[in-house]
């Protein structure tokens, strides 16, 4: 027997049941219930980071701006291609870069070296600094927006060990109508189970080593630009 997803129909019913509305709409309507789903589907996606996708952005020569791709919800990392050595770089922001070396390192200097720098400028756009020196194409890495339950047989793309956590989070959202002390325990039941599910989606975690090296041969801040220019800011104060 194969296991099912949760359908909208199958969340609502669950959401009905911890709040013990099983008959038709009473002080829950069922499109305030739908909304209150997809509003939990945002929330496990954005806490959990399981939904990632790739997208090809074509680079310019000289060009240091540009779009992000317009189903993204979070940036996570770029791929670079063989013409940069497969480099990875992960996102950073304009502070962290003026703080580099004590804010004696310019980052925004010309350079004919590859980008290095991967700063998301607004929630549409990113750079990467310095500007490529070539025509060629990155891969980013991001949380897509997720989809919109709309009929009664939709289902998520969320596992199904994920699931349980957008009903209990629904739950919460919706007894906040009525009862603010039950939905704190709603609220309560779902951080133990999005710790659960993080624990066991951990592995989709790219800023820490894949395996365990002994002692200090792996160093975290080589992984994140962020953690690095925040050590670095430090030096000299």
């Amino acid at each position: 027997m194969s296991v099912q997803n949760y359908s909208l129909s199958g969340l609502r019913t669950i959401v009905k049941t911890k709040l013990n509305e099983l008959t038709n709409d009473g002080l829950w309507t069922t499109p305030e219930l739908n909304t209150y789903i997809n509003h939990a589907i945002l929330r496990v996606v954005l806490d959990t980071r399981i939904l990632q996708t790739d997208e090809s952005v074509p680079l310019l020569q000289n060009l240091a701006l540009y779009r992000m791709p317009s189903d993204m919800l979070t940036p996570l990392w770029i791929y670079g291609p063989s013409l940069w050595g497969s480099l990875r770089l992960f996102p950073s922001f304009l502070l962290s870069l003026d703080k580099q070396y004590g804010g004696m390192y310019q980052w925004e200097k010309d350079s004919t070296n590859q980008s290095q720098g991967f700063v998301p400028f607004s929630y549409d756009q990113f750079i990467l600094w310095p500007p490529p020196s070539a025509n060629t194409n990155v891969t980013l890495h991001h949380v897509p927006v997720p989809t919109t339950l709309v009929n009664d047989s939709d289902t998520t793309a969320l596992p199904l060990f994920a699931q349980r956590a957008v009903a209990t989070f629904a739950s919460y959202l919706a007894m906040m109508k009525a009862d603010i002390q039950k939905a704190q325990k709603c609220l309560a039941e779902y951080k133990q189970r999005i710790v659960s599910v993080l624990e066991i989606t951990r592995h989709q975690d790219q800023t820490r080593p894949s395996q365990m090296i002994p002692g200090r041969g792996f160093d975290r801040s080589m992984a994140n630009p962020s953690i690095r220019a925040y050590r670095n800011s430090r030096r000299y104060y």
